[in-house]
């Protein structure tokens, strides 16, 4: 697996996610609140991946997490 933190540069419609949204959430004791909801993905050229969001941001960027092998 292979773990690529970035913005994706092209449009979420091109990916075709998988199933509903596993929601992780860290810090919630502290003023340091992190939340994140991944989303298992295939892209056009049917490389699996994980991709991201911040539901609290605002336009809700999208990031790519990982790649699997």
């Amino acid at each position: 697996i292979w773990l690529l933190p970035q913005a994706l540069r092209s449009s979420l419609h091109m990916f075709q996610l998988g199933g509903d949204a596993e929601r992780l959430e860290s810090g919630w004791w502290s003023d340091a609140d992190l939340r994140r909801e991944y989303y298992q993905a295939v892209t056009p050229s049917g490389q699996r991946c994980w991709l991201y969001r911040d539901p609290k941001s605002s336009g809700s960027q999208w990031y790519v997490h990982g790649l699997f092998g």
